[in-house]
Formats: C-alpha cells, structure tokens, sequence
C-alpha cells in the first residue's frame, strides 16, 4: 500500500509458473495482469548489453504488466533494461545468483 501512495509500480518477475506468480501478485494487491515470455525475445546478454532500442520495443509491455512469469535471468536484465530506457528508475531485489545479471 505504501509503494502505491508514492506512485510507486511494483512488479514481479519470476521463474515461477504463471498460476503461482497470477496468485502471489493477486495476494498481495499487485493485480493480475501477468505475463509470460512469449512477447518477449531471449537475447544473449551480449545483445542485451548492446541494445539500445528495448525501451522502445519492450517498454510499454513492461510497464502494463504486473509481473511476468517462467522468465530466464536475461528475460528479467531485458524487462529492467526497458523500463530503464524509459526514463523509469528502477530497483530489484533477489534471492538468488540467477537475479545477478539483470542487476547490471
């Protein structure tokens, strides 16, 4: 509820099904509009690092999702890097070595 009185967006990217993410965002009031990969291209992380253009392909599908599901680490350093090159400051929290890269 905080977050969202500091028009805060909080989203879940996870690795998780989409019916385990659905539930978890639902439970916790972050809406239900999750996502999978589908939309979403799975890049090296050479090509994600050189990408200069994920803002403008990716940007606002990240930014109306609540979350995405059944995502790799470099699906999530693309929905940050989008979000990023939208002009959005961006955090991210982790609890495991796979949430490294898109900590960049």
């Amino acid at each position: 509820d905080y977050a969202n009185e500091f028009d805060v967006s909080v989203k879940m990217i996870t690795g998780d099904h989409r019916a385990i993410a659905v539930e978890t965002c639902r439970t916790l009031g972050m809406g239900t509009n999750v996502l999978g990969t589908e939309k979403l291209p799975l890049m090296k992380a050479e090509e994600l690092e050189k990408a200069t253009t994920l803002g403008r392909d990716y940007g606002e599908l990240c930014r109306k999702a609540d979350g995405f599901a059944q995502v790799f680490p470099e699906h999530k350093y693309l929905i940050v890097e989008a979000l990023r090159q939208q002009g959005m400051l961006v955090g991210m929290t982790g609890d495991g070595v796979n949430d490294a890269p898109a900590l960049k």
